[in-house]
């Protein structure tokens, strides 16, 4: 008896068709995620940093700067203190610093520093 009124309440046929919609929506979006970036590419990729900042656009540069660094603080005209995005530090900040770098400061006009 209880079969029976499952068979007569259920609409199978919709139903296999509404998983078979959803089965195919979870495979499109599988499709489009890409695999996550590894570590050693992002050190790879960061240690070219300077070259890939320094040939940038001023918004790009900008752009940059927003998703490297959580807080900069300058302490100088020759020290800056970066603490990187939540996200840099998980892919593989500190890898490819190595802890700690140097970036060459240029200076312009009256003493201006960059």
């Amino acid at each position: 008896e209880a079969a029976d009124k499952v068979l007569r309440d259920r609409d199978y046929v919709a139903l296999k068709a509404t998983m078979d919609e959803l089965d195919a929506e979870e495979t499109e979006v599988h499709a489009t995620i890409e695999a996550p970036v590894t570590a050693r590419e992002v050190a790879d990729a960061l240690s070219d940093m300077s070259r890939l900042f320094s040939n940038a656009e001023p918004r790009t540069q900008q752009r940059i700067a927003n998703a490297l660094f959580k807080r900069v603080e300058v302490l100088g005209p020759l020290h800056v203190w970066v603490q990187p995005s939540d996200e840099a530090e998980a892919e593989g900040w500190a890898s490819a610093m190595h802890g700690e770098f140097e970036r060459k400061v240029r200076s312009y006009g009256r003493g201006e520093r960059i």
